[in-house]
């Protein structure tokens, strides 16, 4: 048996353990995982579809998807790493931390905002026809 094969399987034992271990634990984590996926997903894909013009929309799904995908992939090498240096728990601590981190500062971006005063125009209506170009 190769030392790859060897390291798969002792991984695969202590997912299998862990789940025996504490079973209600690992479904409370798939499901909450599971869920964010669901709900993070579509959000993603509604706002990146909104900030972008029809014609560039396939483009610029495809890089919110990969980087997506790639902040999943980043993400587990990472808390693996650190897991192997300071222990899983404190590493998922840490991400735990970092995703708290990253929810105070993305928050006020997703805060609605007030709508324009109705007497008030927008830059270009505000101009006198006679100092618009061509107008």
């Amino acid at each position: 048996m190769t030392d790859a094969a060897r390291r798969g399987s002792a991984a695969d034992g202590a997912a299998v353990a862990t789940a025996r271990v504490a079973p209600v634990p690992i479904m409370i984590a798939v499901a909450c995982a599971t869920t964010a996926y669901g709900l993070g997903r579509p959000a993603m894909t509604a706002a990146v579809s909104r900030a972008v013009p029809f014609e560039a929309r396939g483009v610029a799904l495809g890089i919110a998807t990969m980087v997506f995908m790639a902040g999943a992939f980043v993400g587990s090498a990472a808390v693996g790493c650190i897991g192997d240096a300071i222990g899983i728990p404190q590493a998922l601590a840490v991400l735990a931390v970092l995703a708290a981190l990253a929810l105070l500062v993305l928050l006020p971006s997703t805060l609605p905002r007030p709508l324009p005063s109705p007497e008030r125009k927008g830059p270009v209506t505000d101009l006198d026809p006679r100092e618009v170009p061509g107008g």
